[in-house]
């Protein structure tokens, strides 16, 4: 598991570097190592207005906790994935955002970090 642990920070701490604002280290947590809260703008979440007739769209910021969840089993390591998201809140008549509200992961962030942990692997 030494080699899928190293791998794991290596990609998480990628994940930490692309945040604005970028967020230091990856956390252990006994068998998970995970980040911090890293932000982003989406591109599938959104919020759509009209203003004078004109048609507008605004992308939700959102931040997301990436983790890989390792332990060592019979037939090797066993590996999760774990993702934790949150989107801004968007005061509809103001624009001003709210506050930050749980929301279910989106699918492709769990393909994402398989892809990650996949390519460290690969390098190693």
């Amino acid at each position: 598991p030494a080699v899928i642990r190293s791998a794991a920070r290596a990609a998480l701490d990628s994940l930490n570097h692309e945040s604005d604002p970028p967020v230091n280290g990856s956390i252990k947590e006994g068998d998970v190592l995970r980040t911090g809260w890293v932000y982003g703008v989406s591109k599938n979440r959104f919020v759509e207005y009209k203003v004078n007739g004109r048609s507008g769209r605004k992308e939700l910021r959102f931040r997301r906790k990436y983790g890989y969840g390792i332990t060592p089993s019979l037939a090797g390591t066993d590996v999760s994935l774990q993702v934790e998201e949150e989107s801004m809140q968007v005061d509809l008549k103001t624009g001003e955002e709210k506050g930050w509200k749980s929301v279910e992961a989106d699918p492709a962030a769990y393909d994402m970090l398989g892809r990650r942990l996949t390519d460290e692997l690969r390098q190693r």
